[in-house]
């Protein structure tokens, strides 16, 4: 894969981690949680993921809960979706979300 395509994929997986926030739905919490599953709970960026996309916490929230400065709260998390790109099961649900949205 690509640097490119890489890029686009993490977008993708912010933009659908994202949509608890937006959407404050059962459903959208439940494909988040689906994801954010996938994740190890010793992974370093496992809280930062919790309370960037469960619970909806911003950057500031979530460098103060965590001790860690915003770059490297950031760096952790690209890390964190990185990892979560790895699985094919993940690629494949935000796939065929982003079709889904294509089609409305």
């Amino acid at each position: 894969m690509d640097y490119t395509e890489l890029r686009a994929r993490r977008r993708l997986l912010r933009r659908y981690l994202r949509r608890y926030r937006l959407e404050q739905t059962e459903a959208a919490y439940q494909a988040v949680e689906g994801i954010l599953q996938r994740l190890p709970d010793n992974h370093p960026a496992a809280q930062i993921m919790r309370l960037r996309y469960k619970e909806c916490r911003n950057w500031r929230t979530v460098e103060d809960r965590t001790f860690y400065c915003h770059s490297r709260a950031f760096e952790l998390e690209t890390a964190a979706i990185d990892a979560l790109l790895q699985s094919t099961e993940v690629v494949d649900a935000i796939t065929s979300w982003e079709a889904a949205q294509n089609d409305h």
